[in-house]
Parts: structure tokens; C-alpha cells; sequence
């Protein structure tokens, strides 16, 4: 660490230590007790719902209240894991998947859980129902679900799906869930005292938009009770909060710390932090690479002419410098990237050939450019392969975001030196969202996140993705025959190299150029809870998913006077393969699994 690095450490120090004790509350919220048995989350996350036929993407919160047929395992990628299905099985044709049931399943207000849940809320999926955009990729080629006792849930498919058995959609009741068609949706009942839940835990306060959540174990959770009895999860506005709430003991767990902070955070005697990569997560420059009317197919928006060539599009892959974004706009937080497939997948990436030369090169970019059309005018500025001018290019960040609005700035730097006029405009994401399915745009700055199997990502450059989750507008025939032959396909080599396949052409067609793969930072107290252990890799997630909560205890390691957290914390900062498989099965939503777009913690 450099002086700079050092005095600004000491300074932050110092900051945090002369705030007031109240000053974490004020946009944290005030939490009733925090007692032994209450571990307390910090987040500068927003979630955008609850349920799970709803969100864009899915969160933790969906997982501490419902249970899905199979979880993630916590141990290798991309493997599933009992859930309320403890044991499944696959025929040989691989068209028909069986899930058996735990006996003794009942939901929270008392109702036998059955085989009828399961068997009408995936039905309702399938059908291209409320839930298709988030999970579809799962239930894409069933043709109906069969439930032929209480206890068994049938799956049958037109073609083998690679992404089965792993069924992570959290499934609601039935007798709830069947009052309200797809339009009323909005109005399942999400609050404490009607919300029907099978989870290790029941919300006893708060709902979307609250600054507090509050859990209560499940005293009848199949697992048996949470040695957690209760979990709150407290929604800050800034880092800064969230740091000083850390650091005076008023929360127990945080994601949402930058990198400075962390620094900080590992001196603490009783706090451990540490950094790790994100399992498929990634931040990328996209563009609009041709929006339409899903019903009429007719175009829409107003996308410059230039990002609907792919030429064009591809000429800029060496335009951006992915270590400056890393070190200057991520302050070390993201490793760059190529493809869209990233940490933890190594063995379904594909990597640019030397033979085409990817890495920042401006001179080569400015010759691409030229080669497609692209030349500079009199002016100084870019003309389209017609002569008319290129005109401006509208390029969108997320406000909440410092990371994203500098890299947008650099970005723009680029661009410009290219010879292209730039206009950045930041904005919160629910209305960047609305702004790309609208059309009216050019590119922007995001990030996506891979669950437990490329597909998760690869699906939504689908053409059928268009109008929906599709923030690009990519459609390409040759892309969904690669994407369909893949989801069928069961031999595991075979389908690794069909999915290479698909990046090599994303790579050409260049719907996004992908800029790096995010690194995750955690902290937690060890002088409250003691237990904390990573998940799927070393010194990874300890707040991986509703099973970390069972390994935790209160209190410090027994023994010991410095409150140390165990062997298994470690402030190491891994970098490299998994070696397994994949991520979106039940593992980590808001760090690891289903994860869409990016939450307000991994923006840092």
C-alpha cells in the first residue's frame, strides 16, 4: 500500500471514529433489539419484490422464506442439493425429470405442502406465465408437470434440458397463489401478516421499501430451527453508514463496502474482511443493437444508425482499456474480462485467439473503424460508410452507482479521441431500465451476473428475449440455434463446445463488450457470531445463502479472549477457477445465485 493509500486510510479512520453513534441509524432504520439471537445484515442493496413470480431479479429474501425443489450446493458449482425435494432422478431419454418430496411439508399457516404446489406454480411458468422472463430458462422445453401422488412431482419435456435436475424456483402455495390471476399479481400479499411461507424463516416486519426486514426462525423448517433466531436486514443509502454501523457493532455482516473501506475494516480486531471474485459476474458496455416492436416487429426507438452494425460494434472491442476501468473506476475490484462468461466457469470459456488481438489498442480500433466505413471527416469527427455524419452517441449510467459514472467517463474519454461526440447521461437504474426497453438509446454501462449455468446469461440473447430481458435487442438465428442445441444437449463436452461456439459470436457481433468480472468484499463480526463459513471457494461468500445460518453461534469462538472467527475466515484475496462447474440454482442471491442485474452492493 503506497502513502497515499495509507494517509487516506488513517483519514477514513479517523472519519468514521468521530461520528456520533447515532449517525448509522439515520438511514438504516432503527431495530428493535439486537440481541444474541439476532444477526444483523447491512445493505445498500434495493430489492425490487419479494416475489419470486415478479423480480428481475431474484435476493435472499426470497430464499429465507420459500424453498425451491433443489438448492445450490455449497460445495461445487452448478451441482443441485436437497431442498423440499430430497431425492430426484432423470429417465435415460431425458424427457422425463421425478422430484420426491420430504414427507411432513407443511406451509407457515398450517396447510400440507404437496406436490400440487410445486406441480401449479411451475405449470404457470411454463405457460409462459408471470416468472417466464426470470426462470424460463428451467422449464423451457416442459410440456406439462404431473403431480401422481402427494409426494411426487413429474416433469416432462419435448427435449432433454441440460440445465435439469436443478430446480431452484422458490415455490409458493397454491391455495394463494391460484386467487390471483397474472394481472393482479401485484397484489399477492406480501406482508407480514398474510404472507404464507415453507422457508427457515417468516417475516415478522417490514416488506419492498422498508428500511428494516425482519425474520423469525422457523421453529418447523425441515432442517430443524436456525440456530439464528432472528435476522434483520437493515437497507442503507451510502457505504459510509454502513461502514460505521459495522465498526460500532450495530450490524453483523456487510457486502456493501468499497475497497478503501475494506483496508480499514481488515485492521479491526473483532471484524474480518476480505475480498473475492464474484462467481459469473460482470460489467459490461452494451448497445442497442436494434430495438422493435415485439408485436409488430417493426423498429423502435431511435438508435444511431452506427450501433446497429455489428462492425462497427466489434471495431471498438479494442477501444476501452479493461485495467484502467479495474484500477480506476473499480479501485481494484474487478479482474478484466473478454466474454461474458466469467470466474467459476473457466471450463465453458471461450478466449480470444491470439490471431485476433482484443486487448486496449486505440490505433487498431481507429483502423477497424475505418476498414467498416467509419472515417474521419474533415471535422475531425467519424461519418457513417453512406458519408452522412455519425452524430452523437447517447451513452447511459447508473446515478447510484461511482464505479459505473467513472467508468462511463472514461469511456466517453475513448470514444472521443476516436472521433465520435459523446453524450453521457447518469440516471437511477429502475429508469435506465425503462429507458433501454424503450429503445431510446445507443449503449450504456451495466453488469449481469451468471447463476449456476452459463444459460443464465446465454438466454437472454435469445431473440425471444427481445421486449423482455434482453438489454441489447440482439436477436441472431444463428445465436438460438447454438443457444437450443446446447439446452438439449446432455453430453457435457459436446455442449462445453457449443457454448464456446456462442461467445465467439457474441465476441464478433458484439452485443456488449464485456469489461471485467467483479470481486465481492465482505465483512462480518466475530466477537457476536463465530461459525462463519465460505462457500464454494476458499475465503468466499459467508453469507452465501439461508444454509449459512445454520453453520453460525452466538458469540465469539469459545476459548478465546480475541474473538477470532476460525479457521475458516481468512482476509486472503483469491483469484482463479473454481474448477466445478457454474452459478443460479439457490446459492447466494444477492451474491452468488440468481442474480440478473446487479445489486447495489456488487456495484462497488
Amino acid at each position: 500500500m503506497g502513502r497515499s493509500a495509507l494517509a487516506a486510510v488513517a483519514i477514513l479512520v479517523a472519519c468514521v471514529l468521530a461520528v456520533p453513534s447515532t449517525a448509522s441509524a439515520v438511514d438504516g432504520g432503527s431495530v428493535p433489539g439486537n440481541g444474541a439471537d439476532t444477526l444483523t445484515i447491512g445493505t445498500t442493496d434495493e430489492i425490487d419484490t419479494i416475489n419470486p413470480m415478479l423480480g428481475y431479479m431474484s435476493s435472499t429474501q426470497q430464499e429465507y422464506l420459500w424453498d425451491p425443489l433443489t438448492a445450490s450446493s455449497r460445495t461445487e458449482v452448478g451441482e443441485a442439493a436437497p431442498g423440499l425435494a430430497e431425492s430426484w432422478d432423470v429417465s435415460p431419454d431425458g424427457l422425463t425429470v421425478t422430484y420426491r418430496l420430504r414427507p411432513g411439508l407443511k406451509w407457515s399457516d398450517g396447510k400440507p405442502l404437496t406436490s400440487a404446489d410445486p406441480q401449479y406454480m411451475l405449470s404457470r411458468i411454463a405457460a409462459g406465465g408471470p416468472g417466464q422472463g426470470m426462470w424460463g430458462n428451467f422449464l423451457d422445453s416442459v410440456t406439462s408437470v404431473s403431480a401422481p401422488d402427494d409426494r411426487t412431482v413429474q416433469l416432462h419435456l419435448s427435449v432433454p434440458n441440460s440445465m435439469m435436475p436443478r430446480m431452484p424456483i422458490p415455490i409458493l402455495p397454491k391455495h394463494v397463489l391460484e386467487k390471483y390471476p397474472d394481472t393482479e399479481l401485484s397484489k399477492y400479499p406480501i406482508d407480514p401478516a398474510h404472507l404464507v411461507t415453507s422457508g427457515a424463516y417468516r417475516l415478522i416486519e417490514g416488506g419492498p421499501g422498508s428500511s428494516v426486514l425482519r425474520f423469525e426462525a422457523n421453529p418447523g423448517y425441515w432442517r430443524g430451527e436456525s440456530p439464528v433466531k432472528h435476522v434483520n436486514w437493515r437497507f442503507f443509502k451510502a457505504e459510509d453508514t454502513v461502514m460505521q454501523a459495522i465498526m460500532k457493532g450495530e450490524i453483523d455482516y456487510t457486502s456493501s463496502v468499497n475497497a478503501l473501506q475494506l483496508r480499514v475494516l481488515e485492521t479491526q480486531p473483532n471484524i474480518r474482511a476480505n475480498q473475492f471474485p464474484q462467481i459469473g459476474t460482470f460489467r459490461e458496455i452494451g448497445f442497442n443493437t436494434g430495438s422493435i416492436d415485439t408485436e409488430t416487429g417493426k423498429p423502435m426507438g431511435d438508435p444511431n444508425p452506427a450501433v446497429l452494425d455489428p462492425k462497427f460494434r466489434h471495431a471498438l472491442s479494442t477501444a476501452f482499456d479493461r485495467e484502467a476501468v479495474a484500477h480506476k473506476a473499480y479501485k481494484g475490484g474487478m479482474t478484466p474480462l473478454k466474454t461474458v462468461v466469467g470466474a467459476g466457469f473457466d471450463r465453458f470459456r471461450w478466449e480470444v485467439p491470439p490471431s485476433d488481438p482484443s486487448d486496449y489498442d486505440p490505433e487498431l480500433a481507429a483502423e477497424r473503424l475505418d476498414a467498416a466505413g467509419y472515417r474521419l471527416g474533415a471535422d475531425g469527427k467519424r461519418t457513417l460508410p453512406n458519408g452522412k455524419p455519425v452524430g452523437q452517441l447517447r451513452l447511459l449510467g447508473d446515478s447510484g452507482n461511482p464505479s459505473a459514472l467513472q467508468t462511463v467517463q472514461l469511456v466517453r474519454e475513448w470514444l472521443q479521441n476516436l472521433g465520435f461526440d459523446v453524450k453521457v447521461t447518469a440516471m437511477r437504474m429502475e429508469k435506465l431500465n425503462d429507458v433501454v426497453l424503450s429503445g431510446d438509446f445507443d449503449m450504456f454501462e451495466q453488469m449481469w451476473g451468471i447463476d449456476d449455468d452459463p444459460d443464465s446469461i446465454l438466454m437472454y440473447f435469445t431473440c425471444a428475449q427481445r421486449g423482455l430481458m434482453s438489454d441489447s435487442w440482439y436477436c441472431s438465428k444463428e445465436f438460438d440455434a447454438l443457444y437450443a442445441s446446447q439446452k438439449r444437449e446432455l453430453d457435457p463436452a459436446r455442449r462445453i463446445e457449443t457454448i464456446r461456439r456462442m461467445q465467439e459470436l457474441l465476441y464478433r457481433d458484439a452485443p456488449y463488450i464485456v469489461l471485467g468480472n467483479l470481486t465481492a468484499r465482505q465483512a462480518y463480526r466475530v466477537d457476536r457470531w463465530h461459525g462463519w463459513t465460505p462457500a464454494l471457494q476458499r475465503a468466499g461468500d459467508v453469507m452465501a445463502d439461508v444454509v449459512s445460518l445454520f453453520s453460525l453461534r452466538p458469540g465469539g469462538v469459545p476459548g478465546s479472549s480475541s474473538g477470532t472467527g476460525g479457521p475458516a475466515q481468512t482476509s486472503a484475496l483469491v483469484y482463479g477457477s473454481i474448477g466445478g462447474l457454474l452459478v443460479v440454482g439457490a446459492l447466494a442471491r444477492f451474491i452468488v445465485v440468481r442474480r440478473r442485474r446487479a445489486t447495489a452492493e456488487e456495484r462497488e
